[in-house]
């Protein structure tokens, strides 16, 4: 009789290659995609640079860069800090992103939100004062869609939800004006500078 660990792999029954399998395509997984929350993709660049409006440092504002090939969808991401200076991360999926962007050319918007301020049903948005993300974006959302709903059935006025602390026009990609090209070596000294109106 024998063992199933001494047939060829390919007479061995199904179950008996599965295990081999699944190890095997973590391992590829991996390697292309990275594990962890903080994976090198092949191809990023350092990318980062400062914002400022009406000529101050801007915290706390959400950058994306969105890249203007239609065949390239990862965007590149980064939240200023005290300074107005960010760094920018390319998002995987899952949990991972990896440090940098992707050299290219690409649209820019910048927004930042109130978003210590009390939304419609009195809570905070977010604590910290960072761009709203995750769980609290989704319930941004919804809170929206109900009270639009509301709205315009008369119940009461349209509430947009947390305040745009910086103009509008910068968190549309195609009105931002702003654009920037990321080159092979990257590319850390990117400005932006807000203004109103």
């Amino acid at each position: 009789m024998q063992r199933i660990g001494d047939l060829p792999f390919d007479r061995r029954p199904r179950a008996a290659r599965l295990p081999w399998l699944a190890s095997l395509a973590a391992l590829v997984s991996c390697t292309f995609a990275g594990c962890g929350g903080s994976a090198k993709l092949s191809g990023t660049v350092p990318a980062g640079g400062i914002v400022t409006y009406n000529g101050n440092p801007l915290e706390g504002a959400e950058v994306v860069l969105q890249p203007t090939s239609p065949n390239d969808t990862r965007q590149a991401r980064g939240v200023t800090d005290a300074s107005g200076k960010f760094t920018l991360s390319t998002f995987l999926g899952g949990t991972s992103s990896a440090s940098g962007a992707l050299p290219g050319d690409y649209k820019v918007t910048v927004q930042k939100l109130d978003t210590t301020a009390p939304a419609p049903n009195g809570t905070p948005v977010v604590a910290s004062g960072g761009p709203p993300t995750g769980e609290v974006l989704a319930k941004m959302q919804l809170q929206q869609r109900a009270n639009t709903q509301e709205a315009r059935e008369g119940n009461k006025p349209l509430d947009t939800g947390p305040k745009r602390l910086t103009p509008e026009k910068y968190s549309k990609p195609n009105e931002s004006g702003l654009t920037v090209t990321v080159p092979a070596e990257g590319k850390q000294d990117m400005k932006f500078d807000l203004v109103d109106g």
